[in-house]
């Protein structure tokens, strides 16, 4: 699991403005040649649940908020391809912004995480 924590600096995320919409917006920015150079995200009304079931769904691993904030909040994060990592939603890309951009700590860690398994369904008939 990744354990996120407040970095040495506070982080980099706002207050939600009073007429915001919850959501998160992915864009590329291209360059002159038409190709992507970084993708631009811009989260509104996002709380740590949501940043968290965002990313571990790319990380493949459960993100543990132990930040200490709770609510909603504004953010953007830049996630940027290079030459080792070509792939701007690599795991390392992600980890780095959330690190640089947001000023969080992200740790790998072992220990106990909640999950769902689902050992029986069953298909019920409509009735009438």
């Amino acid at each position: 699991m990744l354990v996120l924590s407040q970095g040495k600096a506070a982080p980099k995320l706002f207050p939600p403005k009073d007429d915001e919409v919850h959501g998160i917006k992915i864009t590329p920015q291209m360059g002159p040649d038409q190709k992507v150079l970084s993708w631009h995200t811009v989260a509104t009304r996002f709380s740590f649940a949501e940043l968290n079931l965002t990313f571990s769904r790319l990380l493949d691993r459960v993100i543990v908020n132990r930040t200490g904030l709770d609510g909603a909040f504004d953010f953007t994060l830049d996630f940027t391809p290079d030459e080792e990592r070509p792939n701007p939603l690599d795991a390392a890309n992600i980890i780095s912004a959330l690190r640089d951009q947001l000023g969080l700590t992200v740790k790998a860690e072992r220990g106990p995480a909640d999950y769902l398994v689902i050992d029986h369904v069953e298909k019920v008939a409509a009735g009438n």
